[in-house]
């Protein structure tokens, strides 16, 4: 029985293991193998093992440093506006004496179910600056049309309100859950003390909310942060490098340039940038619990 249960049991995770293997584990190893060899698509018999050098000239690279940069202003913009939306969306959605709650808290999910690369075409044709929407309507309230996806301020920017269109209902939904479940006393007694909106938003509902905003913007932070899709539709960068994140300067590398190993090099310094991010976010929401 024993050996029938262990037969049983290794039979029952082998498809998941197989699958694991075959889209985690052998592609992360090929990626550390090639980030420390220097490897051409154009010449992939002539490479060779160059160890951690990809790294120190990816750290020399300003090009790197400031693609970097971007990333982390993206993710942390992308953050700070969904999470602040979000928790307005959130409020509204749990009152009960507004007719539709029901109706819109099922459409509000509906940007979560399209696709980065079709948000990104949807927004590249709202922002065109002769026949878009957003510039019909800013032109239409008497104010100069604006070159979203041209000018090296906007390009970026407007890529940034594009995903947080995407992911606010992500961070909405969560909030209203942590909104729901919280306990009703501490908000009952603040009432009866006669504490106003901002207190009884920092003093009760943000410590009740910590634990709940703090998956909120780890989850948001790492997926606002390796952002390719609606980045390339909308800039592929441009103009010039100015809106050119870690993740298209990383594909640039690897598939325009076929410059593999150094690509593989920084896609695993994104890696592990992300990885200590959260480690550190993580250990100081512990802290401050």
């Amino acid at each position: 029985m024993v050996r029938l249960s262990r037969t049983f049991f290794y039979s029952a995770i082998a498809p998941a293991f197989l699958i694991l293997l075959a889209l985690v584990i052998y592609p992360t190893y090929k990626v550390l193998t090639y980030s420390l060899m220097e490897y051409k698509l154009t010449k992939p018999n002539a490479s060779s093992f160059v160890w951690f050098h990809q790294y120190a000239e990816a750290f020399a690279d300003e090009r790197f440093r400031w693609a970097l940069g971007r990333s982390l202003y993206f993710a942390l913009l992308s953050v700070l506006l969904t999470l602040v939306i979000g928790y307005a969306i959130a409020e509204l959605l749990r009152r009960d004496d507004l007719k539709g709650m029901c109706f819109f808290r099922s459409v509000i999910l509906v940007p979560m179910l399209i696709t980065p690369l079709v948000v990104g075409a949807v927004f590249r044709y709202m922002y065109d600056y002769d026949y878009g929407v957003v510039n019909d309507i800013i032109r239409r309230i008497g104010l100069q049309k604006i070159p979203f996806l041209g000018d090296p301020f906007w390009a970026l920017h407007a890529a940034v309100l594009a995903d947080v269109w995407q992911w606010t209902p992500f961070a909405a939904i969560v909030l209203l859950a942590g909104l729901e479940a919280m306990p009703r006393e501490p908000l009952e007694a603040a009432a009866l003390d006669g504490a106003g909106f901002w207190q009884t938003l920092w003093s009760i509902k943000m410590p009740l909310l910590r634990p709940v905003i703090g998956v909120t913007v780890l989850l948001r932070f790492m997926d606002a942060f390796r952002e390719f899709d609606k980045l390339y539709i909308l800039t592929a960068g441009g103009p010039g490098t100015s809106s050119e994140t870690l993740s298209i300067y990383v594909w640039r590398q690897a598939f325009q340039y076929f410059n593999t190993g150094y690509g593989a090099a920084m896609g695993v310094v994104m890696l592990f940038v992300i990885n200590i991010l959260s480690t550190f976010y993580v250990k100081l929401s512990k802290t401050l619990q």
